[in-house]
C-alpha cells in the first residue's frame, strides 16, 4: 500500500486531491473501506475519501464521445478505481502504476447533466456502463453504500461531482457553468485576463518546450498547416522543418477548466515564436496572437475541441468560453482554402474549413491522417495510447532517454491479432508470431508472414 500517490513527485499537478460524491446525497463521499469502494459520511480529514484524478493520458485517450479519460487513485491506499467485471457488478480496486496504461482503470465524465455541474462517470471504453451507488430496496443512498456499474437510468445515484478538496473547507459543491463561461474545477482558473502579464520571450527551456509538438490542419486541405507568418495566423503549405507550423498544446488547465459541453480547455502555443493563439474580438474577426506565459491563466487563450465530426477524427476548435464561435479558415470568394489563408472565428456552418485535426508532429513523416477506433474502445490520439492492459516495461541498461521510461506496447492488426508488428532490419517491417522471453542459453526462431 502507498501512503501517498505514487506519481505525485513526477507530476506535481496530481498533488491536488479531489472528493467525489453523487447528487443523491452530497454529504457522502466516495471512499475505500475494507478494500471496497463505498460511500462514507463526509470527513475532510479522512484520506480514504480523497482521490487523485490522474489525467496524463487524457489528451490522447478519449471515450467515443470525445471526452478525456482519467484514472482515480485513492490517496490513503494508492489503489486505483477499476472497472467492474460487467453490468450490475461492483467496481474493484487495483494497485496503481503511474507509468503503465491500463484501460480497465480509465474512466470518463459525460456532459453536464444539470445546472449544478453533475455528470455521469462511466467506463471510458464503454460509456453505456455508469458508476452507480446501488440502492437495492433502499429509498436513499447511505453510509457504506457499495458502488457498481449500471446502464444509464438518470437517477441521482448515477450522477456525480468530482470536486477539489480544500483543507478546512468542508462544504460540498462547485459553480455551475453559465452560458458563455468556462466551467472551473479547482484552483487553477482565475477568470480575469486583465491582470495577465506576459514574458517578453518564450522560454525554450520551459517544461512546455519539452512536450511533443503538434501540427494543425483543416479538412478542406490537409496539406496546409496552421502557421504564424508576419505576426498573423495563416495556413501555410506543409513543411515539417518549419517551426512556425508547429504548436504546443498546453492542456495543464484541462482537468479543471472545461467548456459548457465538458470538453477540456487548452492553449495553443507556436513553437517558433512563443506566441499563443488568442480569441478574435468577436464573430467574423481574425484570431490574434499574444505572448504566452506558462503559469498564468488567461481565458482568451483557452480553446476546446468538440466531438469527432467524421470517421477521420476531425473536430471543431472553438473558444472554450463560447463554443458557438469556431475557428474558421476564411474562404471569402475563393472556392478553396489556400496558402496564406487567414484564420478567424465564425458561427458553426459545418464546412470542411471549420473542422480541424490536431496531429502529433513526427519528424521526417509528412503524411497527415488519423484513425477511427471501434465502438466500445477508447479513442486514442497521439503517442500515449497503448491499449493492452498487459503493458510491460523494458528498461534497457543502455537507454538513458526519456522514451525508454515509457511503457512499451504491442501492435497487431485485426486480420490476425496473433501477429505482432516487428522490425527485422532497418529497412523492413514484418508481422511476426509472438514468442515468449527466452534466456541466453535458449534459441528461438521467429516465423514471418512476409514484409509489409
Amino acid at each position: 500500500m502507498h501512503s501517498t500517490y505514487p506519481g505525485s513527485a513526477s507530476n506535481p499537478s496530481m498533488e491536488l486531491t479531489v472528493k467525489i460524491f453523487c447528487k443523491s446525497d452530497p454529504n457522502l463521499n466516495l471512499s475505500v473501506r475494507d478494500n471496497k469502494v463505498v460511500l462514507a459520511k463526509a470527513n475532510p480529514s479522512d484520506e480514504h475519501q480523497l482521490w487523485y484524478k490522474d489525467d496524463k493520458f487524457g489528451s490522447n485517450v478519449k471515450d467515443e464521445e470525445g471526452f478525456p479519460s482519467f484514472a482515480l487513485v485513492n490517496k490513503a491506499t494508492g489503489l486505483a478505481l477499476k472497472h467492474a467485471s460487467g453490468a450490475t457488478q461492483l467496481v474493484q480496486l487495483e494497485p496503481f502504476r503511474p507509468f503503465e496504461f491500463d484501460k480497465s482503470l480509465m474512466w470518463s465524465e459525460g456532459k453536464v447533466i444539470d445546472n449544478e455541474g453533475y455528470r455521469a462517470i462511466r467506463m471510458a471504453n464503454d460509456i453505456h456502463l455508469n458508476m452507480d451507488a446501488y440502492l437495492g430496496d433502499r429509498p436513499q443512498v447511505q453510509d457504506g453504500n457499495e458502488i457498481g456499474l449500471w446502464e444509464w437510468n438518470s437517477g441521482n445515484n448515477q450522477i456525480w461531482k468530482i470536486s477539489p478538496h480544500s483543507p478546512g473547507h468542508e462544504k460540498q459543491g462547485c459553480h455551475a457553468s453559465s452560458e458563455g463561461r468556462l466551467e472551473h474545477h479547482g484552483h487553477d482558473g482565475p477568470y480575469s485576463s486583465s491582470d495577465t502579464h506576459h514574458s517578453s520571450h518564450f522560454d525554450s527551456a520551459s517544461s512546455l518546450s519539452k512536450k511533443p509538438a503538434v501540427k494543425i490542419f483543416c479538412k478542406s486541405d490537409p496539406n496546409l498547416n496552421l502557421s504564424v507568418r508576419d505576426n498573423k495566423v495563416v495556413l501555410a503549405k506543409a513543411n515539417p522543418s518549419d517551426e512556425h507550423q508547429l504548436w504546443y498544446k498546453d492542456d495543464k488547465f484541462g482537468s479543471n477548466v472545461k467548456d459548457e459541453e465538458g470538453f477540456p480547455g487548452f492553449a495553443l502555443v507556436n513553437k517558433a515564436t512563443g506566441l499563443a493563439l488568442k480569441h478574435a474580438s468577436g464573430a467574423t474577426q481574425l484570431v490574434q496572437l499574444e505572448r504566452f506565459k506558462a503559469n498564468e491563466f488567461d481565458k482568451s487563450l483557452i480553446w476546446s475541441e468538440g466531438k469527432v465530426i467524421d470517421n477521420e477524427g476531425y473536430r471543431a476548435i472553438r473558444m472554450a468560453n463560447d463554443i458557438h464561435l469556431n475557428m474558421d479558415a476564411y474562404l471569402g470568394d475563393r472556392p478553396q482554402v489556400q496558402d496564406g489563408n487567414e484564420i478567424g472565428l465564425w458561427e458553426w456552418n459545418s464546412g470542411n474549413y471549420q473542422i480541424w485535426k490536431i496531429s502529433p508532429h513526427l519528424s521526417g513523416h509528412e503524411k497527415h491522417g488519423g484513425h477511427k477506433f471501434g465502438e466500445g474502445r477508447s479513442d486514442c490520439h497521439g503517442d500515449d495510447c497503448p491499449y493492452s492492459s498487459h503493458t510491460h516495461h523494458s528498461y534497457h541498461s543502455g537507454h538513458a532517454s526519456n522514451l525508454s521510461k515509457e511503457p512499451t506496447v504491442k501492435i497487431c492488426c485485426k486480420a490476425d491479432p496473433e501477429l505482432n508488428l516487428s522490425v527485422l532490419d532497418l529497412t523492413r517491417l514484418f508481422l511476426l508470431k509472438p514468442i515468449p522471453m527466452m534466456n541466453n542459453n535458449t534459441g528461438s526462431r521467429m516465423i514471418s508472414s512476409g514484409p509489409m
